[in-house]
C-alpha cells in the first residue's frame, strides 16, 4: 500500500498527482487549513478522483502521451500542493462522458464548468476560481471599434457549438446572425478569410489559438459585457470536499495566477502604455507604404520609358552597335532600379509578422493596463519583446542591403548556401501567394565566381515562377529547386507547375524588354538579366524548356580547376 501511494504521487502527468515532495509539500493539516472532520476525511480518502474535458485548450486537454495539461490542470497541481493529496485523473474521451462519470460516481470532482442553476441542481459548486472575460476578433483590415454592439449586426458572427455564448448573445443583441464552429482554430480561420464578421470565445483561447496558428491578419476587437467563471463541480456524495476546495481557493493568490496564464497564452499585463513607440511603429509602417506607392509610380514612368526605347533599338539596332553598346549599359542601370523596388516590397513582406506581433503585443498591452492587473516585471518583458522584434526588422534590411551589394571580384563561395540564401530572401512573397517551395541539395560544394549576382539570378527565375503559378488557378502551387554537382559542372535546375511556357514566345523569353505581363508592370527586364549575368558574367548558360505541366530553368556553371 505505500508503495502504491508512492507511484500515485509521483506521476501526476500521467493519471497521478506529482506534489508531495518531502521538501516542498505543504498540506492542509499543516497549514491549519482544513478542520479535524475535513483532515480525517482528506486522511480516509487518500486520493481525489478527477474527469476533465479531453480537447479543451488551453484551459484542458488529454496529449497523446495520456497527460493531462493546460491552465486547469496548473490549478489542480496548485491545490493538490496546498492539500498535500493526489488528483487521479480518471480519463474519459468526451466532456459529455466525463459528466456521466460524475454522476455515476466513477470520479469525484469535474475539473472546470460554468456553475449554471441546472449544473447546480445534479452537482456541488465551488466558488469561482478562474474568471476571464469574452472577447470577439475581427480582421485587420476592420474598421476599429470599440464595443461589440457596432459590428453585432454588420455580418455572420462565429461562437463555438453548445457554448454558453450560444444562448447568452441573442438575448443580448436580438436579431444577430450566429454561426457556429466546432472549435476555436475553425472560427478565427474562417475571420481571416472573411467568411465571418467576428469570434467570440474566451479571452485566453483567442489569444492562445492565434500564436499557434500564427495568424497575422486578425485582431482583438475588444471584450464583451460578460465573463467565463469556471468552477470545481463535485459530486453530492462528497459535501466535505466542496468546503475543503473552497477553502483552497481562498488562498490562491494574484502571483500563482498570473504565473499559471502566463505559461499558456503568453499574456504580459504592464502598467502603461508607451505612446512613443506606438507612434514610432504607425510612422514607420506609414514609411513603408509610401515607398511601396513610389515604387510603382517609378516602374509605371519607366515602362514607358522602356516602351519608347524599344521601339528606337528595333529601328537602329544594324547601324548602331555602339549606341547599342550604351543601351545596355543603361538597360543594367535601370534593372537596379526595378530591383531596388522589388526588395522594398519583400522587405515588406518580410516585416509584415513583426508588425503583426508588435500589433498583438500593444493589443493585449491596452486591454491588460484597462483591467489595471499589472506588475513592474512585465514591463521589463514587454519591452525586452518589442526589442527583439524590432532588432529582428532591422536586421532584414541588413541582410538585403548585403545581399544586393555590388561585387568586383570573383570569390569562392558555397552554391547550395547562395540557392538556400535567395529562397529565404523570396519565401515571404511566395508563402503569401500560398505557392510551396521544394530544394533538394545534395551535399555542400563550392564554386569561383559572383555569388550575390547568381543570387540575384535565381530570384529572378523564381520571381518569374511565381507570376506563371499565380496567374493560373491552382489548389497545390509549387517550385522545386535541385542542386547538383556533376563532374565538370553545377547545375540548378527551378522547375514549376504554372502550366509551362507557349512554343511561340519561347524563343523570345530572354530577350531584353519581352514581358508577358505587361498589364502586370512587368518590365521583361528579369528574365534577361539573369541570362547575362549567367552566360556573360560567368560563362554559364541559361536554359529553359517545358516539363509536365510546368516551365524548367536549368543554371549549368562550368568547373575550372
Amino acid at each position: 500500500m505505500k508503495l502504491l501511494l508512492f507511484l500515485l504521487i509521483l506521476f501526476y502527468n500521467t493519471g497521478f498527482c506529482a506534489n508531495k515532495d518531502k521538501n516542498t509539500s505543504v498540506s492542509c493539516i499543516q497549514k491549519h487549513l482544513c478542520s479535524i472532520d475535513e483532515q480525517k476525511y482528506l486522511q480516509k480518502k487518500k486520493i481525489i478522483k478527477m474527469c476533465v474535458d479531453p480537447d479543451w485548450m488551453p484551459f484542458e486537454h488529454i496529449n497523446l502521451q495520456g497527460w493531462y495539461e493546460g491552465i486547469l490542470a496548473d490549478y489542480i497541481k496548485l491545490f493538490s500542493k496546498k492539500l498535500g493529496i493526489p488528483f487521479v485523473l480518471q480519463k474519459t474521451y468526451s466532456y459529455n462522458q466525463s459528466r456521466q462519470y460524475l454522476k455515476e460516481g466513477k470520479c469525484d470532482i469535474i475539473v472546470g464548468e460554468q456553475a449554471t442553476e441546472d449544473v447546480k441542481k445534479e452537482f456541488f459548486a465551488t466558488k469561482p476560481y478562474f474568471i476571464s472575460p469574452r472577447a470577439f476578433v475581427t480582421h485587420t483590415d476592420a474598421l476599429v471599434v470599440h464595443d461589440f454592439s457596432q459590428i453585432a449586426y454588420s455580418g455572420k458572427i462565429g461562437v463555438l457549438q453548445n457554448s454558453p455564448a450560444q444562448v447568452l448573445l441573442p438575448e443580448i443583441y436580438q436579431g444577430i446572425k450566429l454561426i457556429t464552429v466546432k472549435n476555436t482554430d475553425k472560427g478565427l480561420q474562417e475571420v481571416a478569410s472573411g467568411e465571418l464578421v467576428a469570434f467570440v470565445n474566451v479571452l485566453p483561447a483567442l489569444i492562445y489559438s492565434i500564436q499557434k496558428q500564427g495568424l497575422g491578419n486578425i485582431k482583438i476587437g475588444g471584450t464583451l459585457p460578460s465573463s467565463v467563471q469556471l468552477s470545481v463541480l463535485i459530486n453530492k456524495r462528497h459535501p466535505f470536499l466542496l468546503t475543503i476546495l473552497n477553502k483552497v481557493i481562498s488562498t490562491t493568490t494574484r502571483q500563482e495566477e498570473q504565473a499559471i496564464l502566463s505559461k499558456w497564452v503568453k499574456v504580459r499585463y504592464v502598467k502603461g502604455l508607451d505612446y512613443t513607440l506606438v507612434l514610432q511603429i504607425s510612422l514607420l509602417f506609414i514609411t513603408i507604404l509610401f515607398l511601396i506607392a513610389l515604387r510603382y509610380l517609378h516602374i509605371h514612368k519607366l515602362n514607358r520609358k522602356l516602351a519608347e526605347l524599344h521601339q528606337k533599338l528595333e529601328t537602329k539596332m544594324q547601324n548602331e552597335i555602339e549606341k547599342n553598346r550604351q543601351q545596355q549599359l543603361l538597360i543594367l542601370q535601370q534593372n537596379r532600379l526595378v530591383q531596388k523596388g522589388e526588395t522594398i516590397s519583400m522587405i515588406a513582406h518580410q516585416w509584415r509578422q513583426p508588425l503583426n506581433s508588435l500589433s498583438l503585443l500593444n493589443q493585449t498591452f491596452l486591454m491588460k493596463y484597462k483591467s489595471s492587473q499589472v506588475t513592474e516585471k512585465v514591463i521589463e518583458d514587454f519591452t525586452r519583446s518589442s526589442h527583439r522584434l524590432i532588432h529582428q526588422m532591422s536586421k532584414t534590411i541588413d541582410d538585403f542591403r548585403n545581399f544586393f551589394q555590388k561585387e568586383k571580384e570573383k570569390v569562392l563561395f558555397s552554391v547550395p548556401q547562395i540557392v538556400l540564401h535567395a529562397v529565404s530572401i523570396i519565401k515571404p512573397v511566395l508563402d503569401n501567394e500560398n505557392i510551396i517551395i521544394k530544394i533538394d541539395i545534395e551535399k555542400e560544394f563550392f564554386y569561383t565566381g559572383f555569388p550575390n549576382e547568381l543570387g540575384q539570378a535565381i530570384i529572378n527565375i523564381i520571381n518569374n515562377a511565381k507570376d506563371a503559378l499565380c496567374a493560373k488557378e491552382k489548389n497545390k502551387k509549387h517550385i522545386t529547386i535541385h542542386c547538383i554537382q556533376k563532374k565538370d559542372a553545377v547545375e540548378i535546375k527551378i522547375c514549376d507547375n504554372g502550366g509551362g511556357i507557349t512554343e511561340e514566345i519561347l524563343p523570345q523569353i530572354f530577350d531584353p524588354y519581352f514581358s508577358t505581363k505587361l498589364d502586370k508592370q512587368g518590365t521583361g527586364l528579369g528574365l534577361y538579366m539573369s541570362r547575362i549575368i549567367i552566360e556573360e558574367h560567368m560563362h554559364g548558360k541559361l536554359k529553359v524548356f517545358n516539363q509536365n505541366d510546368g516551365a524548367c530553368f536549368v543554371i549549368v556553371l562550368p568547373l575550372v580547376n
